[in-house]
Order: C-alpha cells, then structure tokens, then sequence
C-alpha cells in the first residue's frame, strides 16, 4: 500500500465518524419533524373528542335538572307519605 492511498484512507476512517454523526442528526431531525406533525394531528382529535365529551355532560345535566323539575312539580315526596 502506498503512502497516498494510507493517506486517504486514514482520512476516510476519520470522517466516517462525522458522516454517520451528520446523517444520525439528520435522520433524528426528520423523525422529529414527522412526530410533531402526527402530534397536530392527535390535538386536533383530541379536541374533537373534548367537545363531543363536553356535549355529552351537559345532556346529562339537563336531563337531571328536568328530572329534578318534574319530580318537583308532581309534588315530590308528598305522596310517597300518603
């Protein structure tokens, strides 16, 4: 083996570790950038899915006031002494 080729190829083994180190940044950069974009998307449904539970507590509500009402206006526990 040459002085040259030694020379190129001590250089290559030394920018190897750069290289890998680069596209290891690279590639944990683009995961990074797909999770963000998949953590929008889970927000969104998210929210979606805290709207639709907030609708459902204040149908729950309102049947139990209207029941409480209408027990009221039947006359409640009078007739359950009787």
């Amino acid at each position: 083996m040459g002085l040259a080729s030694k020379f190129v190829s001590r250089k290559q083994s030394m920018s190897d570790p750069y290289t890998n180190r680069r596209q290891e940044d690279y590639d944990h950069a683009t995961r990074i950038a797909l999770l963000e974009q998949s953590m929008s998307g889970i927000k969104g449904e998210l929210s979606k899915i805290n709207n639709s539970i907030s609708k459902l507590v204040w149908v729950i509500v309102g049947t139990l006031l209207v029941a409480a009402i209408n027990f009221i206006l039947r006359g409640g526990l009078t007739h359950v002494a009787s």
